[in-house]
């Protein structure tokens, strides 16, 4: 007897039940670091995500990584550099210190995909970006979630470090080498295909004054090499804290790289409407204030006492961080 002819609603239930299960076998694939993937950094340390508002088209550039539930530091040539694969310009990322802070970016939508497990990803997207005064290549971002995403993972934090290694100290800097991201199955999730890399080296040299146009910041570096990717990635210390941000591989044999220091955005003046009363305040007062309902500070640094924040008594604004004399 021959076999009933299947309608075409039962053809087209099939084979959307067939994609499904390979897009499900996609997303749950797992990816071939697993070393990397286990260590505590890919639940702080996170992709940057670029989004064309018009296409939808997606680019992942670079490297961030949280300092307190929603503020990130990344290295502020990573958002120019986000921006010229939306505009598909890449004069706006060789001149990535001169782009204005203050350009409108409508036309694209700024992200983190925080890592959960299984390769999940949870977008949060930037609502405010800051270039720091005292350091032009650190940026301080601030992120929000829809309240209707469930989080699965609690978001960690780095420690991070004021004073700037020592000559020969071993440091130890994390980031994402490449990153993709796809549609999840769950609107606000995205799939993470990423890379992520740690490199270790000695420091080799400290300039707390910057460098002419190249380095124009304070500046350590490490004979260790930073792949491109790990821009605006975290570089610790022994002692496990956050002591300079990437900010760019030389190569060479053996291999050089630069981190900026942490310490200079300690004087950083931010005004967020809706963060402390919509007053300005300095990072300065986010590291001796605690968080609401905690016993720790909203950003914790070691040893920021050791720097004192210069304030204009005429504008009242912060015009130098340095170190205090002993």
């Amino acid at each position: 007897m021959p076999k009933p002819k299947k309608t075409k609603a039962v053809l087209k239930a099939a084979r959307k039940r067939k994609v499904e299960k390979a897009r499900k076998r996609m997303l749950t694939r797992p990816v071939n670091v697993p070393a990397a993937l286990d260590a505590p950094e890919t639940h702080w340390v996170v992709p940057l995500i670029a989004t064309d508002n018009e296409t939808q088209k997606r680019h992942a550039v670079g490297t961030a990584f949280f300092i307190a539930p929603d503020i990130l530091l990344t290295a502020w040539h990573n958002i120019p550099s986000l921006i010229a694969k939306i505009v598909d310009n890449p004069d706006v990322e060789r001149d990535s210190f001169k782009w204005p802070e203050s350009e409108n970016l409508d036309f694209m939508t700024i992200s983190v995909l925080q890592f959960i497990k299984g390769g999940y990803g949870l977008r949060r997207n930037v609502r405010q970006i800051h270039r720091s005064s005292f350091s032009n290549d650190i940026a301080i971002l601030r992120v929000w979630r829809d309240e209707d995403v469930p989080v699965t993972t609690p978001i960690e934090f780095a420690s991070l470090e004021a004073n700037p290694p020592s000559i020969n100290e071993r440091m130890r800097a994390f980031g994402y080498a490449a990153s993709l991201a796809h549609d999840g199955l769950t609107e606000g999730l995205f799939v993470l295909a990423h890379d992520p890399r740690e490199a270790c080296g000695n420091v080799k040299e400290v300039n707390e004054q910057g460098f002419g146009s190249l380095r124009p910041f304070p500046y350590f570096d490490v004979e260790a090499d930073f792949m491109p990717g790990m821009s605006g990635g975290p570089v610790r210390n022994p002692q496990g804290r956050v002591c300079g941000v990437v900010s760019r591989g030389m190569g060479g044999t053996p291999p050089r790289s630069y981190a900026a220091c942490i310490w200079p955005i300690l004087g950083e003046q931010i005004q967020w409407e809706d963060f402390n009363g919509g007053d300005p305040f300095i990072l300065m007062d986010l590291v001796r204030k605690n968080m609401p309902g905690q016993d720790h500070p909203y950003v914790r640094m070691a040893n920021f006492q050791n720097y004192q924040v210069v304030i204009d008594e005429e504008t009242q604004s912060p015009v130098q961080v340095r170190r205090k004399l002993d």
